[in-house]
């Protein structure tokens, strides 16, 4: 992620900054295997989707639009987030 990411999680949470996203990862359910179906990428844009699977069964499917700082797709600069 680049420093000034942008990311609009799913649930209407803005987060401002790595640190920011950094710290509300650290407080979600961890989970147990996530499974990516689909990761397409063109140019400075890019998404993908999956599912993320819990030790206690729920299964959590997911879909992220991302765009990156360049074409090299190596920093993300802004996420847009449904679940």
């Amino acid at each position: 992620m680049d420093d000034d990411v942008i990311w609009h999680e799913a649930a209407d949470n803005l987060l401002e900054g790595r640190d920011a996203a950094q710290a509300w990862l650290a407080q979600q359910a961890k989970p147990s295997l996530i499974v990516i179906e689909h990761a397409i990428a063109h140019g400075k844009v890019g998404a993908a989707s999956g599912e993320a699977r819990f030790e206690d069964g729920r299964i959590r499917r997911f879909s992220h639009m991302l765009e990156f700082t360049s074409v090299k797709t190596n920093r993300v600069a802004k996420i847009k987030s449904y679940t």
